[in-house]
């Protein structure tokens, strides 16, 4: 199984174990000197442990004038930085994997001044930010490639088996080579020729520092996505050029300084989304040394598939392995059912529940980034533990109580699994989402928990002997106090997914939770059905920064490239619900009544946490945890799983 996958492969002069690559991601874990921290340590020792063939530490910046992109990062700029970036290389290697260091400068993207750039102009920052650059002159350019050559020369002391050259998403490389950030007049600019110049100089200082067997890597973004940016056949011509520069392996990834939506692919565009760049640069360029794919690639079929075709020669796995750092070690043994998946949300590792959370974590998996006091090792002396709610929170309460080695009972009222997580999964878009259900149910099968499909009441739990109660009961939904609500032909977004959409035409009130909203016209497109969106937000401006504040924004940079290219969902914007009466939708949009003709209409709950039972069983003196929605309805999905993990790990 996964013959190619875990099949041996080499980087230049470095044999690598297996074809799946850990690549860099800046994650904010350095300190604020730019060292690295215990937990570093503690992330990239479990990676290597997982059974990742190489592993890419991230983002090191190549000085202090300007490099460094966002605080936080690893900086690699001076000797004193050698003993921290050793050992995190020796926590790499001493568990398997090969490890390499990746070299960065920010350029234009940077976040804050001074920020230096090919071409003096207004450029967006990592956090999407416009701020203006500065334009290097030749002696900073000559600084600059020989402070890459001087990092590299560092990381090959500290130990590190490869190095690699950030020269993708915008940052100063790829600032160079595009014809969009960069318009100097001299020998940097201009011509394709010329603005091959800088990245293939960099590529020479670093060989130059640190030999002719020392593997290099250089990412490179297979298009930008952006008007006048990078395209593919220039990235073709960039590949060939470092092919030639003496690079040992090419990793494509795609996106510039605007679009960096098309680094971490939302469940919103395909799965392997930028494998076609790979698989272009590899065969149209004759590109003869391996390359590493990268771009939304969740699954170890998926990843065999793309290595049998001859696509590329190795899988980057970002998020995944943040998901399920043991991704590759199952997969391996035949476990890939005990994977547990990426969902592609974004939320959680990009967007507003990282925000939320003060730092970049993982909605699915728990344990990533946080620490615990409570381990998961067996206890001594088992409890018995009933959950009541079979969605995410639930799920996941269940599954680390049964590990801890407790007597589990799961109440789910309903003949499936899942609560909204059920409902969630249905459109074919949210098919990550599917898979995380399917994990969830193999795994509390898996660990012996008992499932009971029946409503549990406050006398069935006293009666059981329950030593503990975990209260997963989600929350309640009524109609809102629209006019016309309760006619047979209005649901709510729940209903929505559930078979109840009727007719061919659709329309829905988006007046809260516009990404949900936009997900049912999405899942009603999938089935052939004309959608209406009606939003009081006034411009796609606003309706673009409620989707990034609510969700991230990648998500709403996703939605809003795609929604235009849908002829069967129209979006209104600037529009007041009325009523619905048998004729349809009633709105006032610039100042006139009109009225809509619906098949179905699907207005958005109100939601309300349902903690009767949770009350009741307290008031009967019984130890009961809450967690998910029954505590607060209808915040991040993280919330429900995070807190589910934490009540049974505390048992």
């Amino acid at each position: 199984m996964f013959k190619n996958l875990f099949s041996p492969g080499k980087i230049g002069t470095l044999e690598v174990k297996n074809r799946v690559v850990k690549p860099g991601q800046h994650m904010f874990t350095a300190d604020r000197k730019g060292f690295v921290t215990p937990l570093q340590l503690k992330l990239y020792a479990r990676w290597a442990q997982g059974g990742s063939g190489l592993i890419i530490v991230e983002m090191a910046a190549i000085d202090f004038k300007g490099s460094m992109e966002l605080p936080m990062q690893l900086i690699v700029a001076g000797d004193e930085y050698i003993p921290g970036l050793s050992e995190l290389a020796r926590a790499i290697k001493e568990n398997g994997a090969r490890a390499a260091l990746q070299l960065s400068h920010g350029g234009g993207c940077k976040m804050g001044q001074p920020a230096y750039a090919p071409s003096a102009m207004s450029y967006v920052n990592i956090m999407g930010t416009p701020q203006d650059a500065q334009e290097l002159t030749i002696p900073e350019i000559e600084e600059i490639i020989e402070a890459y050559g001087q990092a590299a020369g560092r990381t090959k002391k500290a130990g590190f088996d490869m190095v690699e050259v950030h020269m993708a998403h915008g940052y100063l490389p790829a600032a160079f080579f595009s014809p969009r950030t960069n318009i100097r007049t001299d020998r940097y600019g201009g011509s394709l020729e010329n603005r091959l110049r800088f990245p293939v100089e960099v590529l020479q200082s670093v060989r130059n520092h640190v030999g002719k067997d020392f593997p290099i890597s250089c990412r490179i973004s297979g298009t930008e996505y952006e008007e006048k940016g990078t395209t593919l056949v220039d990235s073709i011509k960039l590949a060939q050029a470092l092919e030639q520069g003496g690079a040992d392996v090419l990793s494509v990834s795609a996106g510039g300084a605007t679009s960096h939506y098309k680094i971490f692919i939302t469940q919103y565009f395909p799965r392997a989304y930028n494998v076609y760049l790979a698989e272009a640069i590899k065969k149209s360029g004759g590109i003869r040394i391996p390359i590493i794919c990268n771009g939304g690639i969740t699954t170890p079929e998926l990843a065999e598939e793309i290595l049998a075709a001859g696509k590329a020669d190795y899988i980057a796995l970002g998020r995944p392995l943040w998901a399920d750092p043991d991704w590759p070690r199952k997969a391996q043994e035949g476990r890939s059912q005990e994977i547990r998946p990426c969902i592609r949300g974004n939320i959680a590792c990009t967007g507003a529940a990282a925000l939320q959370s003060g730092g970049i974590h993982c909605s699915v998996n728990p344990e990533f980034r946080f620490e615990y006091k409570e381990t998961l090792d067996i206890v001594a002396k088992p409890r018995n533990v009933a959950i009541i709610g079979g969605g995410p929170a639930g799920l996941e309460a269940a599954r680390v109580a049964a590990i801890k080695g407790h007597k589990v009972t799961l109440y789910e009222k309903r003949d499936v699994l899942g609560g909204n997580l059920f409902e969630d999964s249905v459109p074919q878009f949210r098919s990550e989402k599917r898979r995380l259900l399917s994990y969830f149910e193999n795994e509390v099968k898996r660990l012996g928990v008992t499932v009971k499909h029946e409503e549990a009441t406050t006398d069935a739990i006293v009666k059981g002997g329950f030593d503990a109660v975990i209260s997963a009961t989600g929350c309640k939904r009524t109609r809102p106090k629209i006019r016309g609500a309760d006619k047979p032909f209005v649901i709510d977004f729940v209903e929505a997914l559930q078979g109840k959409m009727k007719g061919e035409n659709i329309v829905i009130a988006a007046t809260d939770y516009e990404t949900r909203c936009i997900d049912i016209a999405l899942y009603a497109n999938e089935q052939g059905k004309k959608a209406t969106l009606l939003f009081p937000l006034e411009t796609r401006k606003d309706l673009t920064e409620a989707i990034a504040s609510g969700e991230a924004a990648s998500v709403a940079q996703s939605i809003m490239e795609i929604l235009p290219q849908i002829r069967n969902i129209d979006v209104q914007l600037s529009v007041k619900l009325l009523e619905i009466t048998d004729r349809g939708v009633v709105i006032e949009k610039e100042g006139k009544k009109q009225t809509l003709s619906a098949d179905t209409v699907v207005l958005v709950p109100e939601f309300t946490a349902n903690d009767d039972l949770a009350r009741a069983l307290e008031k009967r003196r019984l130890e009961v945890h809450k967690v998910g929605d029954c505590v607060e309805p209808m915040r991040f999905f993280r919330n429900a799983i995070h807190e589910g993990h934490l009540a049974a790990r505390q048992l």
